[in-house]
């Protein structure tokens, strides 16, 4: 896979998980697919649907904006923030940082880092 065909997945592998596209997100992932998200680790696309399905309760409302994107020799390094609004109503942000590899034009690895973030919440959420 060249680096434009990388850059054109995860593009559509970021959208699909911001949208709650478990299906188009599942057909990105090779059928041996290996994802992290922080500690824990998903494998094979059973667990991983189950892993997009449940980030899509949690965050029914998301934008993933991509910072920096380095491709090389079948991998990728990516740095985003993930926006997001939370099923309780709250809204916030995520940094996060992932590492990928790819099999067959789809992703085979994927580990997913995501840092502090911040809730904003209502003044009345405070009182």
């Amino acid at each position: 896979m060249g680096g434009e065909e990388i850059k054109i997945l995860l593009e559509t592998f970021c959208r699909a998980l911001a949208d709650g596209d478990v299906e188009q997100l599942l057909n990105l992932c090779s059928d041996d697919i290996v994802l992290g998200w922080a500690s824990f680790t998903f494998i094979g696309k059973e667990e991983v649907k189950k892993w997009a399905k449940e980030f899509g309760r949690e965050f029914p409302t998301s934008k993933i904006i991509t910072r920096e994107l380095n491709v090389e020799e079948g991998k990728a390094a990516h740095r985003f923030v993930i926006g997001i609004s939370m099923s309780n109503g709250k809204m916030g942000y995520l940094p996060c940082e992932a590492f990928y590899d790819f099999k067959n034009s789809k992703i085979q690895r994927a580990r997913i880092l995501p840092y502090d973030g911040r809730i904003l919440v209502k003044q009345s959420d405070l009182i």
